[in-house]
């Protein structure tokens, strides 16, 4: 029996084609969608960083005061390896919290070319999200958005930057833009590949 998101979403999917008069999708379009729709060289980089995962986080929790936590990713390929999500998890108290929790989806959009990320974190009940387009082999991928300060209600416009160290290492880094446009590193995450 077939899944009824699933055939919502294949449904959705078909609109742009489906909208179309049936004899004017040409065999090189339905490629190009089907090319566009595939996983590509971006998604290959990012399933290379599947496995488990041990986290050194800096959080910069006042001017010139760092404080490190250590935690603990598992890394998957979801969605046919279109996208890589990453669900972390630390047991050492921070900013009042015993656990800290956190689920990060990476993408690249292949009609944009765009590399996406997706995050939620048990400091918050709202998600962020960025993007930035970069070639598919960059090693530094910066992707920006803007996040509401909780306290201040303000919008804070955010980089996060991905970069791609080596097959056991990638560093992962949240800048956000001050009013004085200095650019303030928040959190430098280094994830190193458990053996």
């Amino acid at each position: 029996m077939r899944s009824p998101i699933l055939a919502l979403l294949a449904l959705l999917l078909s609109y742009p084609l489906a909208a179309q008069d049936p004899g004017s999708v040409t065999a090189e379009q339905m490629a190009e969608y089907r090319r566009l729709a595939s996983p590509g060289p971006a998604h290959a980089r990012l399933a290379r960083l599947a496995g488990t995962w041990d986290m050194d986080i800096m959080f910069a929790v006042a001017p010139g005061q760092t404080q490190r936590v250590h935690a603990v990713a598992e890394n998957r390929a979801i969605l046919g390896g279109r996208f890589l999500i990453s669900e972390a998890r630390s047991t050492e108290p921070f900013l009042g919290q015993d656990t800290i929790e956190s689920v990060t989806i990476f993408g690249f959009d292949r009609r944009s070319g765009a590399w996406t990320v997706f995050g939620l974190d048990s400091f918050g009940t709202y998600h962020v999200d960025a993007e930035g387009v970069a070639p598919e082999d960059s090693e530094i991928v910066t992707m920006s958005g803007n996040n509401v300060d909780p306290r201040t209600e303000r919008s804070e416009p955010f980089d996060w930057v991905l970069h791609f160290v080596d097959d056991d290492t990638y560093v992962t880094e949240i800048l956000f833009l001050m009013p004085n446009g200095a650019m303030h590193k928040a959190v430098e995450i280094t994830h190193r590949r458990r053996r």
